[in-house]
């Protein structure tokens, strides 16, 4: 009889308990509902506040005012040009290059962005922090700027003029009729794994080669990047030589070899057997996975033919698997021989090694596709603006009778009496009308249901109360 006061205590404290829980569920379950029908009214009753274009405007100019408007020595250690330099510039790729101002973005701001990136290697994610821009709006802005540098390739890109006879700079004036100096330079990349023995240099690293030339007051002449790491600086300057858009250099005095044939010697010839075992042993290495040399002459030589035969805008060229030479028409041989005369020893001469050399050196033969000039890259920026003035000219075709209407030919006086013709317009009255009678409906549904929820959880909450003051006062 002792213990009946505390599992009567105990019972009540369960049930207190068991209430409290029932009633936290109610409350979440009612304040999902009330959350729920509350999105859904958003949905049709929010209307999209007016920014203030103006402040937002100001707002994210101000880091380039701090950028470059600062100070010369800001401006400097940000963009690497002060601020002279940088209005000229801004100047020249707005009404020389084609750069223009979008909505919410002046020219200024762009050519900041884009020479922050690269005078800093800075990622898109900073610069839109920074800038208080999108990732999107970044990367447009930075490809715009480019475009229009690129078009500026005949104004930035000097002529070359020699040194005079009376030249009295006395750094120059030893050489007389000097034009420039041209160097390479290995620039590191990231590129697929795929790609990586073509693009790796003989250090080891994965980089591209470039070939720049300037003048002797080092301003720049020309300039081909995009070749692989692994070509060799001799390669890069044929194929510059020997593009369309390439390096143009005058033909100077040729020298006399009579000097190197007085220097030759009587030398062992290499006969053909010999050749037939080199290969032979080659490709037994190349089998094993253990072959990666350069046999000098032999290499160079298949190198010639593959360039004929795999090389760019060399369509005319083909391979004879039974004479084991290359064949072309006359005209094919004449035009790439004027810039290629290092092939004209196959043009009748058979070439026994090609297949089993091709299948030692042609996976990691470089091939000079990414290589491309400022002019080259200019034709393609050309090419795809022309579709894209098509497909506008069309829509402005198609389009023509909204676009020849002016505020002027509009009648906004008031409403007119609406006739026959205008059974459209009544049609799509109707629609809004039926629209606007759904969604009251919908609206009241929700009240009523609202309405219920609150009765009910009201119903529920007194009951709950009731049954706890009666366990309470027992």
């Amino acid at each position: 009889m002792a213990r009946l006061p505390l599992i009567a205590q105990n019972v009540r404290r369960k049930r207190i308990g068991a209430a409290l829980t029932i009633w936290l569920e109610i409350c979440r379950i009612a304040i999902w509902f009330l959350f729920r029908m509350g999105a859904s009214l958003s949905l049709h009753t929010y209307r999209p506040m007016i920014r203030s274009y103006t402040l937002d405007f100001y707002a994210k100019r101000d880091y380039v005012k701090r950028l470059v408007y600062a100070s010369d020595e800001t401006s400097i250690e940000q963009v690497r040009m002060n601020i002279t330099a940088f209005f000229k510039l801004c100047e020249m790729l707005e009404s020389l290059g084609g750069l223009k101002p979008s909505r919410n973005m002046l020219v200024d701001e762009q050519v900041a962005m884009f020479l922050h990136i690269i005078s800093h290697h800075l990622k898109n994610r900073v610069i839109k922090h920074h800038f208080r821009r999108s990732g999107e709006t970044v990367s447009r802005a930075f490809h715009s700027v480019l475009n229009a540098v690129i078009r500026l390739q005949d104004v930035l890109f000097k002529k070359a003029e020699p040194i005079t006879a009376d030249s009295s700079d006395t750094r120059w004036k030893w050489f007389k009729n000097c034009l420039g100096a041209l160097d390479g330079t290995h620039i590191k990349i990231r590129v697929p794994t795929v790609d990586k023995p073509r693009y790796r240099t003989r250090k080891g690293d994965i980089a591209t080669n470039m070939i720049g030339v300037c003048t002797h007051d080092m301003q720049f002449v020309y300039v081909l990047p995009g070749l692989e790491g692994s070509v060799a600086d001799g390669r890069v300057l044929r194929d510059a030589i020997s593009r369309t858009h390439g390096l143009k250099v005058p033909h100077g005095v040729p020298q006399s070899n009579a000097s190197s044939q007085a220097s030759r010697g009587t030398k062992r010839k290499w006969v053909p057997e010999e050749d037939v075992a080199l290969v032979s042993c080659m490709m037994d290495l190349h089998n094993v996975g253990t072959f990666n040399a350069d046999t000098g002459l032999l290499k160079r030589e298949w190198s010639i033919v593959y360039d004929m035969l795999n090389g760019q805008k060399n369509s005319g060229f083909g391979w004879d698997e039974y004479r084991q030479l290359v064949v072309a028409e006359d005209a094919v041989w004449d035009s790439y021989l004027k810039s290629h005369r290092e092939a004209a020893q196959f043009r009748h001469r058979t070439f026994h090694y090609y297949d089993q050399l091709t299948a030692i050196y042609a996976r990691d033969r470089a091939t000079g596709k990414d290589a491309q000039t400022a002019a080259d890259v200019l034709e393609e920026i050309y090419a795809e603006d022309v579709p894209t003035t098509d497909m506008n000219e069309e829509r402005n075709t198609f389009y023509d009778c909204e676009a020849n209407v002016s505020l002027d030919d509009m009648d906004v006086s008031g409403p007119e009496p609406r006739g026959d013709r205008d059974q459209g317009g009544s049609s799509s009255s109707n629609k809004r009308k039926k629209k606007s009678d759904a969604r009251a409906n919908m609206y009241s549904s929700f009240d009523e249901a609202a309405t219920l929820l609150a009765e009910n959880l009201k119903a529920v909450g007194d009951q709950i109360s009731r049954s706890i003051a009666s366990e309470v006062v027992v």
